[in-house]
């Protein structure tokens, strides 16, 4: 039995990054995501995404009037960055049928927060791909952030 055991945890503990599974990021990470992505969706309004950069730019004062929440969604993000040449830093983002490509600085953005969010990293080949992740949903709340809370994102590791 404690054999068993043993092998079913080592084959868990093998699996690693490279299995599925929901995840979550919440705090300045969960406001940095949902900014850094809102930004590019085509299905936020002008005005969510200018809410969502002023206090990711902290501006308390948009958090004070404002009484709705803003909602992200994104099929997929996949961030890739190159070890050979360090000049090329590279994020696709998936809105249903569409999808954006960012490059350098905005890409590399959106990459380190993938990082901090401790996303399980691949390469190979000269490349190096940050967190892959599908399902993106992130809900903010701006009457509440200012309390540490308001900011939260849900998504799967890999992709759809």
């Amino acid at each position: 039995m404690i054999r068993c055991s043993v092998i079913g945890l080592l084959a868990v503990a093998l699996a690693g990054p490279a299995v599925a599974a929901d995840n979550s990021i919440s705090g300045s990470g969960g406001l940095a995501l949902a900014a850094l992505v809102g930004a590019h969706s085509p299905k936020l309004s002008a005005a969510d995404k200018s809410l969502l950069a002023g206090l990711f730019a902290g501006d308390l004062a948009l958090a004070n009037r404002t009484h709705r929440q803003v909602v992200v969604l994104a099929d997929s993000v996949l961030c890739r960055e190159s070890t050979v040449d360090l000049t090329k830093k590279e994020c696709t983002l998936g809105f249903g049928g569409q999808s954006v490509e960012l490059k350098g600085l905005e890409a590399y953005a959106i990459f380190a927060t993938l990082a901090l969010a401790r996303a399980p990293s691949q390469g190979g080949a000269g490349m190096l791909y940050e967190g892959a992740l599908s399902f993106l949903s992130c809900t903010i709340d701006p009457q509440l952030l200012s309390a540490g809370g308001g900011a939260s994102c849900g998504f799967r590791w890999g992709g759809a």
